[in-house]
């Protein structure tokens, strides 16, 4: 008996409710209960369980609730991984030493001291399995995923501990090659189509892929990702109306999957999005680790229930140190255990949050957490992630650096900054006003000036401001 109602006959998969027993001549049951069926391709309209979305996409819901899957297609284009990965990460410490000598208003510490930001933090992460780090502000969240993600320290801050992939150290060849990283603000050209950032990228992932084979995956990511339908719609600026914000999150994990990612970080993806485009980007989250075999590590700062219990893992922060790191079902009655019951029907991500936030919960009582936690950690995970590291997983090989070569990025890139500045006014409407009106001034300045001697440094100074100002606009462009 299908769970959801068809739009089209011309479709590749149903999602079947599990508990009956329906016989499809033209399909297969496949391992987690999902009847998929080769009946012919995708349409824009696939199963729909509620109303569509303003882009086409169907209204998604918690992957853990219904079996929905990914087509078959789209595996094959992103290439879903035989390789199992272990992301692990052990006893990660940061701390910034703020030189004596950097002024006050260049650093947001104090100058001569030194703040620690993360005391410690250990977990393990498997392929398949989507890790939420979750915490009050100001816990450590966004500075323990740019450690794990390989990002750059700020001035004055030192990392210790050991952040490794299978055993073995991750370099920046492996990160380039094997990972990908989406930002919080979704960093996309505007002035271009989403068809067509899913394109550049694709070009610079993947240079030798043939043209059909391109378009096809493209088409087939847009698909999984609810965007087909508005695929030649532009992205939209400042100046230039486009998608909606949730959509270009949607377009930002896009283009990250045109690599063919085994291991996607995020940064807070459902920032700024409202319920039910933030359980879109989760069911597609979800549906990436289980079906395409990637390992998702994200940080978070309010999700929904919803959100919270599609997370196979959570790591909860509080002053830079763990305070739980485990099954996100488990949590509520690890810390019911320890004397902390949840108040019904209260969103468990705000009830861990506020148990555990050192700004408004007593001192006393955040630390009873924090060594509650480490002693339990110490005596019965541990061993168990020892364990789990015996299992046989493959080594992972050095990887090259880059995908293409440079000439090939060199091509792509001017090629997107041609297409942008033809489409995006902003980008030389201003720029070609700003230039007329300081010939303007400048002429009227030195209008007076003569070819004599007298006059020499006149047409000095006029020559240099001609030359500093485009130095300037290029510089506040940049």
């Amino acid at each position: 008996k299908p769970i959801w109602r068809m739009k089209d006959a011309n479709v590749t998969y149903i999602a079947a409710d599990t508990e009956t027993k329906t016989d499809v001549n033209a399909g297969s049951q496949s391992a987690n209960g999902m009847t998929v069926l080769n009946i012919g391709i995708h349409t824009p309209d696939v199963a729909t369980p509620g109303p569509m979305s303003s882009c086409g996409s169907p209204s998604l819901v918690d992957y853990k609730n219904h079996k929905v899957g990914l087509s078959v297609n789209l595996k094959e284009s992103v290439k879903v991984r035989d390789v199992k990965f272990c992301f692990r990460f052990t006893n990660v410490k940061v701390k910034v030493a703020v030189p004596k000598w950097m002024p006050a208003f260049s650093t947001p510490g104090v100058p001569g001291q030194t703040k620690h930001i993360l005391r410690g933090i250990s977990g393990t992460v498997h392929s398949g399995q989507v890790l939420a780090i979750i915490g009050a502000s100001g816990s450590g969240k966004t500075t323990l995923l740019d450690q794990l993600s390989l990002m750059p320290m700020m001035p004055g801050g030192k990392m210790t501990g050991r952040v490794e992939v299978n055993g073995c150290p991750v370099s920046q060849a492996f990160f380039k090659s094997k990972c990908a990283y989406v930002n919080q603000d979704d960093r996309l050209w505007g002035a271009l189509t989403v068809f067509e950032n899913l394109e550049i990228a694709s070009k610079l992932y993947e240079p030798k892929l043939s043209s059909i084979k391109r378009r096809g995956k493209i088409e087939e990511v847009l698909r999984a990702t609810g965007l087909l339908s508005c695929q030649q719609t532009k992205v939209g600026n400042a100046l230039i109306k486009g998608i909606s914000g949730g959509q270009r999150r949607r377009v930002s994990i896009a283009v990250e999957l045109m690599g063919s990612p085994a291991i996607l970080f995020l940064d807070e993806p459902t920032s700024g999005l409202d319920s039910k485009s933030a359980a879109e980007i989760m069911q597609l989250l979800g549906l990436l680790a289980k079906d395409l075999n990637v390992l998702i590590i994200c940080s978070i700062h309010q999700p929904s229930s919803r959100t919270f219990f599609a997370f196979d893992l959570i790591l909860l922060l509080s002053k830079g140190r763990a305070c739980y790191f485990g099954p996100a079902n488990d949590s509520v009655g690890y810390f019911a255990k320890r004397g902390f019951q949840a108040p019904p029907n209260m969103n468990p991500a705000d009830f861990l949050i506020e148990i555990s936030n050192p700004d408004f919960t007593e001192k006393s009582q955040v630390d009873r957490l924090i060594l509650e936690w480490e002693t339990f950690y110490s005596e019965e995970l541990k061993n168990s992630d020892e364990k789990k590291l015996g299992e046989a997983y493959e080594e992972t090989e050095e990887p090259e650096m880059y995908a293409s070569g440079l000439a090939w990025q060199v091509w792509v890139l001017v090629h997107r900054m041609a297409l942008s500045y033809m489409r995006d006014p902003g980008a030389y409407i201003g720029r070609a006003v700003l230039y007329v009106t300081m010939s303007i001034i400048f002429g009227v300045i030195y209008v007076g000036a003569e070819r004599e001697q007298e006059h020499v440094l006149d047409y000095l100074f006029a020559i240099a401001w001609g030359m500093a100002t485009p130095s300037y606009m290029a510089v506040s462009a940049g």
